[in-house]
């Protein structure tokens, strides 16, 4: 496939989609918390943005694609882009996951629930709840979040958020490895990380909202963790900006979804190399990001550490239309030795994971 091939093949495929309809394909707990049925819209001004930017960055766009190792890599990905142009009423991204499917994998992750969570926290999807005997690597964790994070983080089949397994490639935390959790939210990544590690492993989870960071090291301590997990309140960015503590006015802000963008005068900002330096880290073997739309800033902030480590990555690709385009391409531009996959977990536009490992 060319580039115009690539072009054509996307025009001819959401002409042909707008006259499809799939069911059982709208994530009716992430876009319907507040109640609102949403299920029949479109935002058809979106999508047609979204098929603006790539019919002008087409080239661009096929160059990308190309860059995966694995011709699984290279359909979703191309799924995907499509998907965004079309949206949920006219294409399915994976047969093998529906909304039937997710809703089981919820529910199953409600079973955990023992009780609601004596922290203080209160967001979108309502107050914490607390769960226990979970069942992970060996261990049985107690987890205070969303049941959702616990569906994310236990994943469903051989799909499992951050460890990628297809075939005979495997990136993800293995025993003795030193981690990088680029964005802790409610610190459950983490704590997963911690035990794929061992005792001879570390994760170093950066967060910078002081109301996360309670959640955050109270998951850590009910685990036993404490040994394994170093919690640096500071967000992840290519620079250090030597801020000793949170702009007051966002030091009780409650948000996932925080993004550091046009924040850096008021949140501490720690780079990835920084951070080596400064816990006398003997590696780094993986690197997982999901920081909102900060991902390439923390990327480059990691230059020295990725050149002398080679580290496992697991990037989150989604949060800006031109993060697919430019994350793979500066990472194959700046480090030749990557490898390429590409995964997805949800069955909306969220939740698209590039994985790089080195030859």
């Amino acid at each position: 496939m060319n580039a115009l091939k690539f072009r054509n093949d996307l025009i001819e495929s959401i002409y042909m989609g707008v006259y499809k309809r799939v069911e059982d394909n709208f994530d009716f707990f992430r876009y319907n918390y507040d109640g609102v049925d949403r299920s029949n819209e479109l935002n058809v001004m979106a999508n047609a943005k979204y098929l603006e930017f790539v019919l002008d960055n087409a080239a661009a766009f096929h160059e990308t694609m190309m860059l995966f190792s694995d011709e699984e890599s290279r359909k979703l990905f191309f799924q995907l882009v499509q998907y965004r142009c079309l949206g949920h009423p006219h294409l399915r991204i994976s047969n093998d996951l529906t909304w039937t499917i997710f809703k089981q994998h919820l529910e199953q992750a409600a079973t955990y629930v023992k009780r609601p969570s004596e922290l203080n926290f209160t967001g979108v999807f309502g107050a914490l709840k607390h769960h226990e005997d979970i069942p992970f690597a060996g261990h049985n964790l107690a987890i205070d979040a969303w049941s959702v994070n616990v569906a994310y983080g236990l994943g469903w089949g051989n799909q499992h958020q951050y460890y990628f397994q297809r075939g005979d490639i495997n990136i993800q935390p293995e025993p003795g490895d030193f981690v990088v959790d680029g964005g802790a939210c409610f610190g459950d990544t983490a704590v997963l990380f911690a035990c794929s590690v061992g005792s001879t492993g570390r994760v170093f989870s950066f967060e910078p909202l002081p109301v996360h960071l309670e959640v955050v090291k109270y998951n850590v301590q009910q685990n036993g963790l404490t040994d394994r997990i170093r919690i640096i309140a500071a967000g992840v960015g290519e620079t250090t900006n030597n801020i000793a503590s949170i702009d007051q006015r966002l030091s009780g802000t409650s948000n996932p979804g925080f993004s550091m963008r046009g924040m850096e005068a008021l949140v501490p900002i720690l780079s990835i190399d920084n951070m080596v330096k400064k816990e006398g880290a003997k590696s780094i073997d993986f690197i997982k990001m999901d920081v909102e739309g900060f991902e390439l800033s923390a990327l480059k902030g990691a230059a020295e550490t990725i050149s002398k480590y080679k580290p496992k990555l697991a990037i989150s690709l989604y949060h800006k239309p031109e993060d697919f385009l430019e994350i793979p391409m500066y990472l194959k531009s700046k480090y030749p030795f990557y490898r390429f996959y590409l995964d997805h977990y949800t069955i909306h536009s969220e939740e698209t994971v590039l994985y790089a490992t080195a030859n």
